[in-house]
């Protein structure tokens, strides 16, 4: 069974749209409800400037039965004969997102508001200019946070074990993401689950989510008329201009199997980040000919 709500508004340089969706199986349940408002202005020297934002919140019990083919594995079912204990964040959901494009031509050259009288040479080397880019700003995915297998999982078919959280503790770290590089989240706040039971960390954890992203690419260019059919374009593109570092997803394995030299089964290397989701600032450079 399919529910789907939907209401649309808009104005001369705005619209909004909201949507409710619920989707009930004979097994799982999925819930979502999402806005999302748009702004485009145009301008009249030349350029147009479209903002977006996107509000969402995507619940449900399971996001897939095959995620072992995803490229980013899911929150997988625990319990099948508790699905109601799985409600839970989807894995895909980001709260919030807001993305800017633009497009914008100087106004400056001939015919312009600033040096309109410009001829010759100095229309060549003043004129033509402008600036482009996609800035990102989005809240990052909620942890999946998986223990080592258990006899349930082995022997009677029980989906992925999970940690057992310590009742009252902190899971979030305070401090920046740099700062929190070698320890996303207190790995003190975790048990390993019993060999015949399952752990009470939810499928996904809503209090503990990836860095998310905040990126400029930006790039400005000039247009030199040469003839009246063709023109040379000079670009400089900039990536990740204020070369801020969006950290990947932290090793989320929290327990492995106990050994002599590790009795607890904790791992060491649980919440250390090792890459990036962006790369660093990358600039390039670009003539094109146009005709």
């Amino acid at each position: 069974m399919q529910i789907l709500s939907h209401t649309h508004s808009t104005s001369d340089c705005s619209e909004t749209i909201v949507c409710h969706c619920l989707e009930v199986s004979e097994s799982t349940v999925a819930d979502a409800i999402a806005m999302q408002t748009k702004i485009e202005k145009r301008f009249t020297q030349g350029g147009t400037l479209l903002g977006t934002y996107t509000w969402s919140k995507d619940m449900g019990t399971a996001d897939t039965q095959t995620g072992f083919q995803e490229a980013v594995q899911p929150g997988e079912v625990q319990n099948w004969n508790n699905l109601q204990a799985e409600y839970g964040p989807l894995s895909y959901n980001v709260p919030h997102r807001f993305v800017a494009a633009y497009v914008y031509d100087l106004p400056v050259g001939k015919g312009k508001r600033f040096l309109g009288n410009s001829t010759g040479i100095m229309d060549k080397v003043v004129g033509g200019w402008g600036v482009d880019g996609i800035t990102t700003y989005a809240l990052g995915f909620p942890l999946i946070f998986t223990a080592q297998p258990t006899f349930l999982s082995q022997q009677f078919g029980a989906g992925q074990p999970r940690p057992n959280v310590v009742p009252g503790c902190q899971k979030k770290l305070s401090g920046s993401a740099a700062s929190r590089q070698h320890g996303w989240f207190n790995t003190n706040c975790f048990t390993a689950p019993s060999n015949y039971g399952f752990g009470d960390e939810p499928r996904t954890d809503s209090t503990l989510r990836t860095q998310g992203i905040a990126n400029w690419d930006t790039a400005v260019f000039k247009n030199t008329a040469i003839t009246e059919q063709v023109n040379l374009q000079f670009r400089a593109e900039i990536f990740n201009l204020l070369n801020h570092a969006n950290f990947n997803t932290p090793n989320l394995i929290v327990f492995t199997p106990p050994t002599a030299a590790n009795p607890s089964g904790l791992s060491g290397t649980a919440g250390v980040i090792s890459s990036t989701s962006t790369s660093s600032r990358q600039v390039q450079f670009a003539l094109k000919l146009l005709w």
